[in-house]
């Protein structure tokens, strides 16, 4: 079974600043196992790119399950990249740069 985590990569027409996580709340993943691809639309060219996996703790506290470096990510179209991270419902994506 696929893992499905996180909303949609898409144009979203926001930006973040450098040194940021941004944790993905939709669409919590369906099923425990490894996350294979990851798939980032960058508004502009990101360097250093680390996604992970992250759960809850007790009420809005995180924590990371399992990361992967992705590095650079070009920006201006969804860009797929093949990565090897844990996942366990309802972890939650995210992304630092």
């Amino acid at each position: 079974m696929a893992i499905d985590i996180g909303e949609e990569a898409k144009d979203r027409q926001s930006t973040t600043t450098s040194g940021s996580t941004r944790i993905n709340m939709g669409n919590p993943a369906n099923a425990s196992g490894t996350i294979t691809s990851v798939e980032i639309w960058a508004y502009s060219n990101l360097e250093g790119v680390v996604v992970g996996t992250f759960y809850t703790t007790n009420g809005d506290t995180l924590k990371c399950r399992d990361s992967a470096t992705i590095g650079a990510v070009t920006s201006g179209s969804k860009q797929t990249f093949t990565e090897d991270s844990e996942s366990s419902p309802p972890s939650h994506n995210s992304s630092n740069w």
